[in-house]
């Protein structure tokens, strides 16, 4: 199923509009759709859209606690990579150690 390019409500097969452009191809479930997309009105400010309506600001924080959530998630695999470097280069010291004394 394709979602329309404005709304986003799922199209059914055979059903809509489909709008051919240079760039790209849009599918709208309706023409209303159709002709506040080419009125270049912005999907967030329609109050008839029926998904949840979410404003910039919104979609801003979400995206920065995604960003925070995957760097704090890189830091730890970095901490346990060098806990597992530090914990084999004493074993390796003592080795050598033993081998010279003995």
């Amino acid at each position: 199923m394709v979602k329309c390019s404005f709304c986003d409500k799922h199209i059914a097969i055979g059903k809509g509009i489909t709008y051919v452009a240079q760039d790209s191809v849009y599918h709208f479930c309706s023409s209303k759709c159709l002709k506040n997309r080419k009125l270049g009105r912005d999907k967030l400010k329609m109050k008839w859209i029926s998904k949840k309506q979410i404003s910039k600001e919104e979609i801003k924080e979400e995206l920065l606690e995604e960003g925070k959530e995957e760097a704090e998630a890189k830091k730890g695999k970095e901490i346990i990579k060098e806990e597992k470097k530090e914990e084999t280069k004493p074993e390796e010291k003592t080795e050598k150690k033993e081998e010279k004394s003995a």
